[in-house]
């Protein structure tokens, strides 16, 4: 109705090694995505959990001209975006 995407991968190996991996695959979903469906100009809005969220904050300082938004919350390692990412932690205490 809204014209959202939501794509929920699941990477299974989370150790921080492989984090610049998991970022590419990221890239090459959005970018299989976005040849089927219009994405926004300002870029995607990633969420991410626990390492989770530390793939996404890897992500939009990766690519941060396809990032409009970060929302994390339980990042072990955290990387504000540099750029004009606009950045949100979740703290849920």
């Amino acid at each position: 109705m809204y014209g959202t995407i939501l794509l929920i991968p699941e990477f299974t190996d989370y150790r921080f090694a492989r984090i610049e991996h998991h970022t590419t695959a990221l890239q090459a979903m959005i970018t299989e995505t976005s040849r089927n469906y219009k994405l926004d100009q300002a870029g995607v809005i990633l969420f991410g959990f626990g390492d989770g969220a530390t793939i996404a904050t890897q992500y939009a300082n990766r690519f941060p001209d396809q990032t409009a938004h970060v929302i994390t919350s339980g990042g072990t390692f955290l990387y504000p975006p540099s750029g004009n990412v606009s950045y949100t932690v979740v703290s849920l205490t």
